[in-house]
């Protein structure tokens, strides 16, 4: 009876060792799930405070037009200068997008066309420009979307022009 008890008991273990060994390979699995998905977010944030920073230059020069207080203006130059920032992390993360930097180049080239045409009180041109803006705009959230489809598989990102 002791040998059958010892039997038992040996089959039992053994068949133990295997889960437990697949137990924790599922943890492990799970945990480098989450590091990714974590890893993820934070590369998403960085697209979308991008995103943020060409919405909040492009409201500070319309504000800075509409009140012809230069301020604004400044402070569009500013969070530009963060957008370069960001641009330069995004760019170490996101090798696809390259052409992001040149079509905010663009972008914000159109928004000083921009000033410099109302300042000077061509007002049909500057409201052409605005419509171009808008374009780009349009354009630079495109390829945003389409780094974050590369980045996730989906490119579901609500914030991007929504």
């Amino acid at each position: 009876m002791r040998r059958v008890y010892k039997d038992i008991k040996l089959y039992f273990l053994a068949g133990l060792l295997p889960a437990a060994i697949l137990l924790l390979g599922a943890c492990t699995d799970d945990r480098a799930v989450e590091e990714r998905e974590r890893i993820t977010d934070q590369q998403l944030a960085l697209l979308v405070d991008f995103e943020r920073k060409v919405t909040l230059v492009q409201q500070a020069i319309k504000s800075g037009i509409l009140t012809r207080d230069s301020d604004y203006l400044i402070v569009a130059a500013n969070i530009s200068l963060d957008a370069y920032d960001l641009l330069d992390q995004i760019e170490e993360i996101f090798p696809e997008s390259e052409e992001l930097t040149s079509s905010y180049q663009d972008y914000f080239s159109k928004l000083v066309t921009i000033i410099t045409l109302f300042y000077e009180n061509r007002l049909e041109r500057g409201r052409a420009s605005l419509m171009e803006l808008e374009e780009s705009h349009t354009f630079i959230q495109g390829k945003l979307r389409a780094i974050t489809q590369t980045a996730t598989g989906d490119g579901c990102v609500p914030c991007f022009g929504d």
